[in-house]
């Protein structure tokens, strides 16, 4: 609300300090007048110039009332912003509040209880420990047989491959025969 008294006491102040330095150079430089503006004060006659002041007015009242449309939606998005991050704080400082109580509930409950707790969880535990060992010692028997048969493998291929020219020469005959 303040920015929007504000425009509008600075469009006044500069619609009127325009008109005042019109008024000045008028009685003061007709010559620069009449050369630059291509008008002076003893040529234009009083209704003319009333028409000229009213244009310029209506001008500047359609440039005033646009810059406070935008000003106001400005201030329109600023009040969303501010109204948006005011429900944020609400909901996170109520969120806070059950955190807190939530907390103090759980400060209050007696030790054995949290000990009694904790003996409950114990054997799931070790079963838990058990079945991990177990599947451990699988995953590296299923390794070694992965491994081993890809050793194999390989070796039988060399084995293969050194043994095809030796076979080569024979000719379906044995080595004696040669």
């Amino acid at each position: 609300m303040d920015e929007i008294v504000f425009a509008l006491l600075t469009a006044s102040v500069s619609l009127l300090a325009g008109g005042a330095i019109r008024e000045i150079l008028n009685r003061l430089f007709p010559l620069v007048l009449k050369n630059f503006l291509g008008t002076s004060a003893k040529d234009v006659s009083y209704s003319e110039r009333l028409k000229q002041l009213s244009e310029n007015l209506t001008k500047s009242s359609r440039e005033v009332d646009s810059v406070i449309g935008e000003l106001q939606q400005v201030a329109a998005a600023r009040e969303r912003a501010v109204q948006k991050l005011e429900d944020d704080l609400k909901a996170l400082t109520e969120r806070e509040s059950q955190l807190k109580t939530k907390i103090e509930h759980l400060e209050k409950v007696p030790l054995p209880v949290a000990e009694y707790f904790a003996e409950l969880s114990k054997p799931s535990e070790k079963k838990s420990a058990r079945r991990d060992y177990v599947l451990f010692g699988a995953g590296i028997i299923f390794s070694v047989v992965v491994a081993s048969r890809t050793i194999i493998w390989s070796l039988e291929k060399q084995v293969r491959v050194g043994l095809v020219p030796l076979f080569h020469r024979l000719h379906r005959r044995t080595a004696l025969e040669r």
